[in-house]
């Protein structure tokens, strides 16, 4: 029997000394690396941002994410709770970096994270709605990516598109410390029958399932949950997120399938998330009303106003036509 995987990679801060990442059980989920990837040249995949989380005993929590606002990560929904109660993880904890393949280069934007948003469907004990939202204390100028989420895209959500998943998990389960350089991988969605079958429990509604068929030579492994799935954009230019990493089974075997939360079904959840994140990016400044005098007290300020400039034109006609005094004779 396959065990449902979603533990996170562990690493030490500091030095970075690493510690194992925990065994994968029943009651441990792991977050997605990529095995038998490839590293992604300088400047690929913009919108990729590593997620870090640095915990009271100075170990850091790895995931990945997609920037999908100038102050918004998407990343998985565990990669933000305790599996056990669901508590929310401390905002302040978290670093997310962007700006470059390599997380721990000089160059680089490290922003904070100030809130975390659950998608509202999201299941500890299923992982189905597995999604969250980073919202950054400081804005990124990584570019945002498209998300698949109208009719047009629904070609794209079917088994047989050749995709690509990219994040910093491990390459192996064993690795000690999260991979310094983003790899992708290909991979190929899947029917929803093979994923029923094959990557239990499965919701079609809420997930993809995709493999590395037929060569089964690349996956995700620890450190990846979040991880985007992604295809080239049928209607333009770019590509579209079809998916972001959840669950994998094993000790991240590319025999079986790694289990996706679909775009789609939290698209109407993710814009309206990203527009209360814009409201707090750029607060609209409320319009200054002058005060108006009221009725009356205009009027009366009015004929007042009229009645000295009139007295002010009386006396400037007087003294222009007045007559000059008659001096008396010598």
């Amino acid at each position: 029997m396959r065990v449902l995987a979603t533990a996170a990679g562990v690493m030490m801060l500091g030095p970075f000394l690493a510690l194992p990442a925990p065994p994968a059980s029943a009651a441990t989920a792991a977050h997605a690396a990529i095995v038998g990837g490839t590293p992604a040249g300088e400047d690929t995949f913009p919108w990729l941002a590593f997620v870090g989380y640095e915990s009271s005993d100075g170990s850091l929590s790895v995931c990945t994410g997609t920037v999908v606002a100038p102050n918004v990560v998407l990343t998985a929904g565990h990669c933000v709770e305790n599996a056990q109660t669901g508590e929310l993880d401390e905002p302040a904890r978290y670093t997310v970096i962007t700006g470059n393949v390599r997380w721990m280069a000089s160059f680089r934007v490290l922003s904070g994270v100030s809130r975390t948003i659950v998608y509202p469907g999201f299941d500890r004990a299923t992982l189905s709605g597995d999604a969250a939202l980073l919202i950054l204390s400081t804005p990124t100028t990584a570019p945002a990516i498209t998300l698949a989420s109208t009719a047009s895209d629904a070609p794209i959500l079917k088994a047989g598109t050749a995709g690509i998943v990219a994040g910093w998990g491990k390459s192996i389960p064993e690795q000690p410390a999260p991979t310094e350089v983003l790899q992708s991988a290909h991979t190929v969605v899947q029917q929803t029958g093979y994923c029923e079958h094959d990557a239990k429990p499965f919701d079609s509604e809420d997930e993809l399932c995709a493999i590395d068929a037929p060569g089964d030579e690349a996956g995700i492994c620890f450190g990846d949950s979040g991880a985007p799935l992604f295809a080239r954009n049928p209607n333009g230019s770019g590509v579209v997120e079809l998916g972001l990493a959840s669950h994998l089974y094993g000790q991240c075997s590319t025999t079986h399938p790694a289990v996706y939360t679909r775009a789609d079904t939290i698209a109407p959840w993710l814009d309206e998330s990203i527009a209360a994140a814009a409201a707090l990016l750029a607060p609209a400044s409320r319009p200054v009303t002058p005060k108006r005098a009221p009725p009356e007290r205009a009027a009366r300020r009015h004929r007042r106003r009229n009645h000295r400039r009139h007295q002010k034109h009386k006396r400037h006609t007087r003294h222009r036509h007045a007559r000059p005094a008659r001096r008396g004779r010598p």
